[in-house]
């Protein structure tokens, strides 16, 4: 095994070796033998082993679209704090590409919402963000059905209310989904595990970077809202079911979705 080595393709050795069981059509020698060399590797390379699901498993990108060609759904407010919670790295691509004369933007180009992202890690990413937008879509429905929306706004007024609704309640769900973030990583201080949260940490920088990612910062304009009902998406907001449990694994899942 060459010296230099990295510990993703080690791991991802060690994961294989461990991947050949009598179950698998192996025969016992073989399984022993597999096991045996697994064991030696991880003591030679100093691997455990959680460290080596976590190095080993693999990485996927998803994207979900946004179906607006400029501003972005107010969603996007609390899905930096949804990829934090899920140990994921979320961006946005699209609605960059112009017409090189007219300098139009092109009709197909939408914003789209994308996350990085371990296989485990991001589907509890996906799930939560259903969770979410689905929520997002039924409160709204809701919102426009009451009294005030449908009588005390003119057409103009309905768009800055249905905005404004969303904003609030995308508000209330981000900073939820901050505490979750705060809660989980006492939780993980306190059970000793936060060097396998750095090591987290550091495969998924190092995955990015070998996949060639690379980012840059944006500046969301702020826009005018409407006070009444940024409140009433708030307190919706606050009714979204977080709290589904969902499979842990020692590769560092999640154990539940918050509160």
């Amino acid at each position: 095994m060459p010296i230099n080595e990295s510990r993703e393709n080690i791991a991802a050795k060690i994961a294989a070796l461990l991947e050949k069981t009598v179950d698998k059509g192996c025969t016992e020698a073989e399984a022993l033998q597999a096991a045996e060399l697994a064991g030696k590797l991880m003591t030679k390379y100093n691997l455990t082993m959680t460290e080596v699901e976590i190095e080993a498993q693999p990485y996927e990108e998803r994207e979900y679209d946004s179906g607006r060609k400029k501003d972005s759904h107010p969603i996007s407010d609390c899905l930096g704090n949804l990829a934090r919670y899920c140990g994921v790295k979320f961006f946005t691509r699209g609605s960059g590409k112009r017409d090189r004369w007219t300098r139009r933007a092109f009709p197909d180009m939408t914003v789209k919402y994308c996350f990085y992202g371990a296989k485990h890690d991001m589907e509890i990413m996906d799930y939560l963000y259903h969770v979410i937008k689905n929520a997002m879509e039924h409160e709204l429905k809701l919102f426009k059905r009451s009294y005030d929306y449908r009588f005390c706004y003119d057409t103009a007024g309905k768009r800055m209310a249905s905005f404004s609704f969303l904003d609030g309640m995308a508000d209330r769900i981000n900073y939820r989904l901050y505490e979750m973030c705060e809660e989980q990583k006492q939780e993980y201080h306190n059970e000793g595990k936060g060097a396998l949260i750095v090591l987290k940490e550091e495969t998924l920088a190092q995955r990015l970077k070998d996949a060639g990612y690379s980012f840059v910062s944006v500046t969301k304009n702020a826009r005018s809202i409407d006070g009444w009902a940024y409140e009433q998406g708030d307190k919706a907001g606050s009714g979204v079911s977080l709290n589904r449990g969902m499979g842990s694994g020692t590769s560092g899942g999640m154990k539940y979705l918050g509160a």
